[in-house]
């Protein structure tokens, strides 16, 4: 029951990264969420989901600072994967422009 309550943990801070700056950016210019611009960080927060099963009984033993250690978790994942898309991108940019 504990590794249930970390995995949502882990995804309500995917879901925080993904979500927040596309609603401030909503605030501002009213422009639509675009699923596909988070493919890359959707498929990086499942991969970074085995890791956070794997130290799931180590994150249990640490209460609720093991909580807040998979939300962080998840949101820095989600970070990684969007640096990835950005980098793949940029790239794929850079090889059009040769």
């Amino acid at each position: 029951m504990v590794t249930a309550w970390l995995v949502v943990a882990y995804l309500a801070g995917v879901t925080v990264s993904i979500l927040l700056p596309y609603f401030l950016s909503w605030l501002e210019t009213k422009e639509p969420f675009d699923w596909r611009m988070n493919i890359g960080r959707l498929i990086t927060a499942i991969i970074g989901l085995l890791p956070a099963l794997a130290g799931a009984d180590f994150m249990a033993q640490l209460g609720a600072l093991g909580y807040f250690g998979a939300f962080v978790f998840g949101l820095g994942v989600s970070q990684i994967g969007r640096l990835g898309q950005q980098s793949g991108a940029a790239v794929l940019e850079r090889g059009k422009e040769a």
